[in-house]
């Protein structure tokens, strides 16, 4: 039997909770005792109903066809949260003027993106709860000034409680393979075990960038 935490409004046990065993649910909340709703209800014996807020939707895993945002999956996150980046599409080819602020020394990651501000609240949320949030990034080839501006932000992550590593290798090109969101579960050991390996012989975050 494995039993597998999806997330729940407190963070000391108690309801309401959201678990999964295989394909089944199983829900922590409290008992329905108004004798009134358990006329109309008709529960045979041996037989109990609790109440399921509307909060636990979100901890819901996502079908084999749909996508989950970062929000909505590090909001699931219960005990563990995994975040494996390969940095082989450096930004600067991007053209967005933000390593160019940053090398000009006028650039502040925490009040210049609004989506970075999102995901360091989720990582402060999701540690406050005593969930583990690790961050692996491995790098193609030389060490750029784009590695260096995602060092920089990086200090940021640490500070919100997400603990971090760094990985060098070589590519063939560098360029991007494109980003995909999947939730099936062989798939998802997959990507536990590889990034397991990543984090064994990464190094923990200390500066800007990999040295």
């Amino acid at each position: 039997m494995t039993l597998r935490f999806l997330g729940g409004d407190t963070g000391g046990g108690g309801s309401p909770r959201l678990y999964q065993e295989e394909d089944d649910y199983l829900v922590q909340g409290y008992v329905v005792t108004e004798p009134k709703l358990l006329r109309e209800l008709k529960i045979p014996d041996g037989e109990t109903v609790v109440r399921v807020p509307r909060s636990l939707w979100a901890y819901l895993p996502a079908g084999p066809r749909s996508e989950r945002s970062n929000k909505e999956v590090l909001t699931a996150c219960g005990h563990n949260a995994c975040h494996l980046q390969v940095l082989d599409w450096h930004a600067a080819e991007r053209e967005d003027g933000r390593l160019a602020t940053w090398q000009a020394g006028m650039f502040d990651l925490a009040r210049a993106s609004a989506a970075r501000r999102c995901w360091l609240d989720l990582t402060r949320a999701a540690t406050g709860r005593d969930a583990t949030v690790r961050g692996g990034r491995i790098v193609a080839g030389a060490v750029t000034e784009f590695i260096r501006f995602e060092g920089y932000g990086t200090s940021y992550s640490i500070e919100a409680g997400e603990q971090v590593r760094w990985l060098r290798r070589l590519t063939r090109d560098g360029t991007r393979a494109g980003s995909e969101m999947a939730s099936a579960a062989p798939l998802a050991r997959e990507c536990m075990s590889a990034f397991d390996a990543v984090w064994a012989i990464s190094a923990p975050h200390g500066g800007y960038g990999p040295d």
